[in-house]
């Protein structure tokens, strides 16, 4: 080859040498050409995990591997999208179709790690039905039925009061007698199908049953607890003032109550400890209390929201102007209203949430029960006649998915074993189980 060949084959190699190299590290730094666009953007990723695991996932109509290559590992990584509004579906037998709009940023890999789906048909519970028979209470029965649905509340056609609740296996209710001229209230404790059964006096207004204790209210400023299974009475809570007490809650670590002349006193003390509580005063009244991980959830008359450290009284304003909260039981999020509508705040880092748009506007007084589902990015809520189940994912409009049904004439979830006991109006009782 000749000189002049040469030196005209390796000037014109230079380019193609500093626009491929070129595109080459752009690449590899996620540069992509966006076609429809015309221009060259960096592109994102989703991260998908379904439940059920079979389930088909589409995104775009193109399916997707979920497999693994690890035992230890599921879901799938899509990468290279270009930034943009995907369409992300999912499908399995047995479950309603699950469809919503994905988001993809630059740079981001966007989660949607908890995709559940809602069963689609109810299994009708046979046990449960023997349970309505004869019952006068049917409000109290429905609790019975959904939180022990294979025991009975009655037996013989004898009622044995209000149902309280389930705890270590038996049934907790409360009835009234006469004992020497006064009508008196008696907690009744029995393991069902057993002929004896613990019974105790327990004067006072029932708060009603936490941490396997019976709380009752003998007077404004005290509180007691009676055990679920040996009856025991304990001092839960007693004002150090002489005020009235209010919203009172027992945690595994702690008894936590209102109290103080305008309310706003929150006093904390070691379960079964008889030291002086710890004080912590607030800036208004409290409204409400609710555990919250460790720590403690708060929402006073002012709509601001608080977590309050139990050992030392160390408070942080994490919202303000709601006029209704429930907070995650994990500690990583509470969902209150704020300015009409629902608003998911994270309490821990690495949680994207916020409002969610479309899913509610209106008062506080249409918001009814809320349990939390166990993955903490879903959760059923009671709204006017309807029971939803809400994926809190980012908490924007395109991401977000909800599965609306009916409301049950009652229902409860067990998040132990992910199943939604349901009751219709005929008394009967169904259970839609949700994918492990």
């Amino acid at each position: 080859m000749q000189l002049r060949t040469r030196r005209i084959l390796f000037w014109s190699l230079i380019p193609c040498f500093v626009i491929g190299g070129t595109g080459m590290v752009l690449y590899s730094q996620g540069y992509r050409v966006d076609v429809s666009a015309q221009e060259v953007t960096k592109v994102g990723a989703l991260y998908v995990r379904g439940y059920p695991r079979d389930a088909t996932i589409t995104l775009d109509d193109q399916r997707l591997d979920t497999g693994s290559w690890w035992p230890l590992q599921s879901g799938t990584l899509i990468g290279s999208l270009v930034p943009g509004t995907y369409r992300l579906h999912a499908e399995a037998p047995g479950y309603e179709t699950w469809d919503a709009d994905v988001v993809i940023r630059a740079t981001l890999v966007t989660e949607r790690k908890s995709l559940t789906l809602f069963p689609s048909e109810a299994t009708p519970s046979e046990e449960a039905g023997a349970d309505v028979t004869g019952i006068d209470a049917p409000d109290s029965l429905s609790e019975v039925v959904l939180t022990a649905p294979d025991t009975a509340y009655a037996e013989g056609g004898s009622v044995f009061g209000k149902y309280v609740g389930t705890s270590r296996g038996r049934i907790i209710t409360i009835s009234s007698e006469v004992r020497r001229g006064v009508r008196t209230p008696i907690l009744r404790s029995q393991v069902p199908g057993s002929a004896s059964a613990t019974t105790v006096a327990a004067p006072g207004t029932l708060i009603g049953l936490q941490e396997d204790t019976v709380l009752i209210q003998e007077k404004q400023t005290l509180v007691a607890g009676y055990d679920a299974t040996t009856a025991a009475r304990t001092v839960v809570a007693s004002s150090t003032d002489g005020s009235k007490i209010a919203h009172v809650v027992r945690t595994g670590s702690y008894d936590v109550w209102a109290e103080g002349e305008d309310g706003d006193v929150l006093a904390v003390r070691g379960r079964g400890s008889q030291q002086a509580p710890r004080l912590t005063t607030l800036p208004a009244e409290i409204v409400s209390i609710q555990a919250s991980g460790s720590e403690l959830g708060i929402l006073d008359a002012s709509g601001s929201l608080w977590l309050v450290a139990p050992q030392s009284g160390a408070t942080r304003e994490v919202g303000h102007r709601a006029g209704w909260a429930t907070w995650n039981p994990d500690g990583s999020s509470v969902l209150a209203h704020i300015d009409g509508n629902l608003e998911v705040i994270p309490l821990k880092e690495g949680i994207v949430h916020g409002v969610l748009d479309g899913v509610f506007t209106g008062e506080p007084s249409q918001l009814g029960k809320v349990r939390w589902y166990p993955d903490d990015e879903h959760f059923f809520i009671e709204i006017g006649e309807d029971l939803l189940f809400v994926d809190i994912v980012n908490g924007q409009a395109s991401e977000q998915h909800v599965y609306r049904m009916p409301l049950p004439k009652a229902w409860a979830f067990d998040a132990s074993e992910r199943i939604l006991w349901v009751l219709d109006a005929d008394q009967q009782v169904s259970s839609y189980e949700f994918p492990d």
